[in-house]
């Protein structure tokens, strides 16, 4: 069972990762998410795929880079 510190931390890191796009740096790539945020990779990587899989996050096919998926 995990305790509420858990969950809040998680989302505290979810919203630093979504912190870093804005209309200055709309893409970026995993490991400058990595670099930018100071979270290690297997976190970015999770927390990352969660944001795309609830639409909040975008994936680039081409450049594999990430973007918001809010409209400016």
């Amino acid at each position: 069972k995990q305790d509420n510190t858990s969950r809040i931390q998680v989302l505290e890191r979810a919203t630093k990762i979504l912190d870093l796009f804005s209309t200055e740096h709309m893409e970026w790539r995993f490991r400058d998410i990595v670099t930018e945020s100071g979270l290690n990779k297997s976190t970015v990587f999770n927390i990352v795929n969660t944001l795309r899989e609830l639409n909040l996050l975008e994936q680039d096919e081409e450049t594999k880079k990430s973007a918001s998926s809010e409209e400016s």
